[in-house]
């Protein structure tokens, strides 16, 4: 009996010891377990390590376990960095919204921010700034005016934002001549060089609306190779796209310092 219950007290110190020295390790090196099911589970100490090497091997898991992850779907990995990232990390941004006036910048400006939408917009006089917060992203947004006294201004604000989204009205043919000259002036300034341009062709909800291929091509946007150019339909009567456009927001954020 004696020497059963010093077997057994032999093997509890042991295994205390054991635990102890497994809680050193955790602690020491921060390691963490995350399970997802039927896709993979990942032990991770060394997230660099594994992007670099795209597979982990760890043979002295104090827990016991010796394992190699590779993943095959490397989007499902970028997936798994950015919602990690955004619980740590807020996320700004600083946007300049331009383009002819009755384009729908305002409505835009407000279809982001609230998902409202209002047939009575008073023209922006001048420039309104307003803040937005989608998720751990802080978006400020300069919503310039369009009419002719205020294209002046628009390099101004332009300067050393995350992106400048310009608004068109795609219904309004007659105009689209105008939004080519007007545009391609402003991106032809030296100060705005390599700025990242998301082009919003506004009221595809009318009937008259033009074609995603031919607003690009009437307004000249294949030509445009110093930056990187973007270009989407929407209706912010019919919040058609906006989403999207929030989603690509998102991406061109930046970590707030």
């Amino acid at each position: 009996m004696d020497a059963d219950m010093a077997s057994r007290g032999g093997c509890t110190c042991e295994t205390e010891a054991a635990s102890s020295e497994v809680a050193a390790h955790v602690k020491l090196r921060l390691q963490a377990q995350v399970y997802i099911p039927t896709v993979f589970k990942i032990s991770w100490f060394s997230l660099r390590e594994f992007r670099e090497e795209k597979k982990l091997q760890f043979s002295e898991n104090p827990i016991g376990f010796t394992e190699t992850l590779v993943f095959k779907e490397m989007g499902l990995w970028d997936s798994f960095l950015n919602w990690l990232r955004s619980l740590f990390f807020k996320q700004e941004m600083e946007l300049s919204l331009v383009g002819l006036q009755n384009a729908g910048k305002t409505s835009l400006v407000n279809a982001i921010a609230t998902g409202g939408y209002s047939e009575d917009m008073i023209p922006t006089v001048g420039f309104n700034m307003r803040k937005v917060t989608k998720g751990n992203v802080t978006i400020k947004l300069w919503d310039l005016g369009g009419q002719r006294r205020f294209r002046t201004m628009w390099e101004r604000y332009c300067r050393g934002v995350s992106a400048i989204l310009y608004v068109v009205d795609a219904a309004d043919r007659d105009s689209v001549p105008i939004s080519r000259s007007e545009l391609h002036d402003l991106l032809n300034k030296p100060s705005l060089s390599e700025i990242p341009l998301l082009v919003l062709g506004n009221k595809i909800d009318k009937s008259e609306a033009l074609s995603k291929q031919a607003l690009v091509d009437q307004l000249g946007l294949n030509s445009i190779t110093d930056r990187e150019v973007c270009c989407y339909m929407i209706s912010c009567k019919d919040s058609v796209n906006i989403d999207v456009v929030i989603d690509w927001l998102i991406k061109h954020s930046k970590t707030a310092k």
